[in-house]
């Protein structure tokens, strides 16, 4: 979610109340981006402790440790698909960069902002990441940057496409919402299948793989993951979201149409 240095500025007086049951369904979450996003590591994440209930924030990636992935969801926060395929993206993002990084002997920042450069361009999104970064930064807070900040995005798309379906979208689509068409039709399964190839023609580049496994691994998480998650998805998005702080910024209105001011 937010920088760890953000967090830790807003939250340093947050305290861990112990135990990993409500972060523990992201095992789950995490295998079924594995079987779409082959570089993610096949072994179970690392769940982290509890976060304070009543604290900023649903769930976190904290990075990565000997190649597997941290995460933490809040104490009170009962995780559901979308939230948790969100998390997986920002992993998915810190193992692409460290691959990329590793490949063309380039830093790990590089290695993000080629990722993440990518992105901004398949979206349409004005200006530069970078842009909207500091923009996020400049707004002082997290739960008033959170919207704007662009691995937040890329995240958003992420969860879509291991999920197969665009419910909503949290951050600023800038006019340019996941779920619409081209020619503006609610397209959402649509957008969630554009959203996936996105991210398979990315992992291509650094898992070395040809189109037809690309389209194996296509087919076969088309089959299992998206009968399957739809009616959680369903059922379980706003039960789990009705805590989350300041929804005015990315919940209720979903920031959809929101602009960075130039």
């Amino acid at each position: 979610m937010i920088p760890v240095d953000i967090i830790n500025k807003e939250r340093a007086s947050a305290y861990l109340p112990g135990g990993t049951d409500a972060g523990a369904p992201m095992v789950g979450f995490y295998r079924d981006a594995t079987v779409l996003f082959v570089i993610l590591p096949k072994k179970d994440p690392i769940i982290a402790e509890d976060r304070a209930a009543g604290s900023w924030g649903l769930a976190w990636f904290f990075g990565l440790s000997n190649g597997l992935p941290i995460f933490s969801v809040r104490d009170d926060v009962v995780l559901n698909a979308k939230i948790g395929y969100h998390e997986a993206g920002h992993a998915f993002e810190a193992l692409f960069a460290d691959l990329l990084a590793r490949q063309l002997f380039i830093t790990f920042d590089a290695a993000v902002d080629v990722l993440r450069t990518a992105y901004w361009q398949w979206r349409g999104f004005p200006g530069t990441w970078q842009e909207a970064l500091d923009y996020s930064y400049s707004l002082g807070s997290p739960s008033a940057g959170w919207a704007f900040l662009p691995g937040e995005s890329l995240a958003e798309a992420f969860s879509a496409a291991v999920s197969g379906i665009v419910l909503s979208e949290w951050t600023a689509s800038y006019g340019k919402d996941l779920a619409l068409s081209f020619d503006n039709v609610y397209t959402p399964i649509a957008g969630a299948l554009r959203a996936r190839a996105f991210f398979l023609s990315i992992m291509k580049e650094v898992a070395m793989l040809t189109d037809e496994e690309i389209s194996r691994i296509a087919d076969a998480v088309s089959a299992r993951i998206l009968p399957e998650v739809l009616g959680k998805l369903q059922a379980g998005f706003n039960t789990s979201v009705t805590t989350f702080i300041d929804r005015q910024t990315a919940g209720d209105k979903k920031v959809a149409t929101a602009e960075i001011d130039q």
